[in-house]
């Protein structure tokens, strides 16, 4: 023992250690994201399924500032709003992807009128989730993306508005200017854009599944939007926009190869440290 606690060994303990504690806090940390995803999956996997709400009964239901998977978090619950949409106050939320290409994702202000079921909802406006556009919107070849005009009812997932970045890598979240009229987010930031709408805008975006455009009172209405499945072609003016990305669905993720990565290192370094030592210290040198 008295070996190992030479007084040149200790910098290189000291080093070890340290490498060590690294490659333990890497793994631990893939590990919980592994859970957090573990987490999420379930979520989805029990509320995608349930019935639609209607969303000023989930609006009072819910609390945007719940934490994930509680009973009051709002978290891709389905939910269903009647009213119009103001397309004149939307805004484009930056750097989303489609199949591999950039362009934005369009929120657009809705207008809620009082819902067919009963629950009053006139009045209250929340941002639609309209979903994607190509980067490249206003050339010639690619059609508009106008919201339905009239009364429209879109059904979809409820999600809790995004504020202000927080945490370590906060300081490296892109970020929107503080003050000024936006065309474009970062993310969608309800109390950044309270400044430039006319109403007050509740803590909530619903990601569109399906717009419906309703009609008179025997009309069944015009199915406005539904989700893309297939590939991308915005080209030829075949296609409308914005394109609504297929639901959330449940995925395995690499951070459990990750965490086994690094768990792996943790084990290589301690029994190549100790063998290490052991010929040094211990192993007798033969001497011609």
């Amino acid at each position: 023992m008295t070996r190992l606690l030479r007084p040149r060994l200790l910098p290189w303990h000291l080093l070890v250690i340290a490498i060590c504690a690294l490659f333990a806090t890497a793994g631990s940390w893939q590990l919980s994201r592994h859970q957090q995803l573990l987490d999420r999956n379930a979520l989805l996997s029990e509320r995608l399924v349930a019935d639609a709400e209607p969303y000023p009964v989930a609006a009072e239901q819910y609390d945007p500032d719940a934490s994930a998977g509680t009973p009051r978090d709002p978290r891709y619950r389905p939910v269903v709003a009647v009213g119009r949409f103001a397309p004149e106050h939307e805004v484009l939320w930056r750097s989303r992807a489609f199949d591999g290409q950039p362009g934005y994702h369009v929120l657009t202000p809705f207008v809620l009128h009082d819902d067919p079921t009963g629950a009053a909802g006139a009045g209250r406006v929340l941002l639609v989730n309209r979903g994607w556009i190509p980067y490249r919107y206003a050339e010639p070849e690619v059609p508009a993306f106008d919201p339905p005009a009239g009364p429209v009812r879109v059904e979809g997932r409820l999600m809790p508005a995004q504020g202000t970045p927080e945490g370590p890598l906060a300081a490296f979240a892109p970020r929107d200017p503080p003050d000024g009229v936006l065309d474009t987010v970062a993310r969608p930031n309800v109390g950044r854009l309270q400044a430039q709408m006319p109403w007050p805008l509740d803590r909530f975006v619903l990601e569109a599944e399906t717009l419906v455009r309703v009609g008179g009172a025997t009309d069944a209405g015009e199915v406005w939007a539904t989700v893309a499945e297939d590939g991308l072609d915005v080209s030829g003016g075949t296609l409308r926009l914005p394109l609504i990305p297929p639901a959330p669905a449940p995925e395995g993720g690499p951070h459990l190869g990750y965490a086994f990565q690094w768990f792996s290192f943790l084990m290589i370094t301690l029994i190549g440290y100790v063998l290490l030592l052991r010929r040094r210290l211990f192993v007798p040198t033969r001497r011609g």
